[in-house]
């Protein structure tokens, strides 16, 4: 017959009651983190989701600067900004910059970081 000590049956118990404890602070911290982050998000949905979504919808309508007339058109914005040769003007000088900034750039504050690394020293 094995005898077993008090010690040795309340172990579990304990080990049980330190991981609900510990479960119990993180769904605590998380609660008080969602309050600190909820105005962020709050402005993230207002100021980038809202006109994302509204140009996304706008882009498939015929509305104009007023608010007038905004009915379904479908694929026509897109249709027609496709035979634009205005548009196509406008990438093509968006990639020039691109392609000439872009790099410049890059350059110079890698340059800057190696320096500001070098004098931090």
């Amino acid at each position: 017959m094995t005898t077993t000590s008090p010690q040795t049956v309340l172990a579990p118990a304990r080990a049980r009651t330190a991981a609900d404890s510990a479960t119990a602070r993180r769904k605590q911290g998380f609660q008080h983190g969602g309050w600190f982050v909820a105005p962020f998000l709050v402005l993230f949905a207002l100021f980038v989701i809202w006109p994302l979504l509204r140009g996304v919808y706008l882009s498939f309508t015929d509305a104009n600067i007023s608010g007038d007339g905004a009915g379904f058109i479908g694929l026509d914005n897109y249709r027609e900004a496709l035979h634009d040769q205005l548009m196509w003007d406008s990438l093509g000088h968006s990639a020039y910059f691109t392609l000439l900034v872009v790099p410049c750039i890059t350059v110079l504050a890698f340059l800057l970081a190696m320096l500001a690394h070098h004098i931090e020293r």
